[in-house]
């Protein structure tokens, strides 16, 4: 054994790590909590309406939620999550500039990629149906100037969604998840898709292509596809 060295050091890996990301049955579970908190969420303020009303309070009214209102933001944040890509962070410094509803894309410099490269490059992530009617609806509710998710208490930079993030996973009965991976379902859900492995870079913002082949594992048809388009 003494004239054998190893090629490869013993803290390397050799199994790409575990990804967790939601199944399509999590994600029904995920999207079907989020619609009864905010059916709660509106009849909550109805009923302080109601109470507004009944007692002719002075304080300034409160209009109702209709059906088709978000009551907060955490219902378009998760959406934006898992069919975008963008980190949480990423996803607070969103501004209406960002989203260019005429060619469907949201356009925007990592955080992370600011931080490290000295000439970023923006991130340009074509818009789902579903996130491109989030978008607009809330927009609509609260103009499309400035930053899109603003702090209910300071109207500044919305910092935390820890504890309603807790809540309803809890309702869906959904474990071992963090808001992080809901970036790793776009990247899973691509991947699954047989979406090529550099596009998968390029929509997720990956400077390096390494990150992405985290994501090869969980398409492996697409090599018996090529060698059977190749050599049949």
């Amino acid at each position: 054994m003494q004239t054998y060295t190893l090629k490869r050091k013993i803290s390397e890996r050799v199994n790409p790590p575990k990804i967790r990301y939601l199944s399509k049955e999590e994600e029904e579970r995920l999207l079907q909590a989020l619609q009864e908190r905010d059916q709660g969420l509106r009849e909550k303020r109805a009923r302080y309406v109601e109470w507004q009303s009944k007692r002719n309070h002075k304080k300034q009214h409160q209009e109702l939620i209709t059906d088709a209102d978000f009551p907060d933001h955490l219902t378009p944040i998760i959406i934006l999550g898992y069919q975008t890509g963008f980190d949480l962070g990423d996803i607070f410094d969103l501004d209406w500039s960002h989203i260019d509803f005429p060619n469907n894309q949201i356009c925007k410099i990592r955080n992370k990629t600011s931080h490290k490269a000295d000439n970023p490059q923006p991130v340009v992530v074509p818009m789902s149906l579903k996130v491109k009617n989030t978008l607009a609806q809330w927009g609509k509710q609260h103009g499309m100037r400035g930053r899109i998710f603003k702090s209910p208490i300071t109207s500044g930079r919305l910092d935390n969604i820890s504890k309603a993030w807790r809540s309803v996973l809890t309702s869906a009965e959904i474990t071992d998840f963090r808001f992080k991976d809901l970036r790793h379902t776009f990247g899973s859900w691509l991947a699954i898709e047989n979406v090529g492995t550099l596009q998968i870079r390029d929509l997720m913002g990956h400077t390096d292509v390494k990150t992405t082949q985290v994501y090869a594992h969980l398409c492996p048809d697409r090599k018996e596809q090529s060698v059977l388009n190749v050599f049949s």
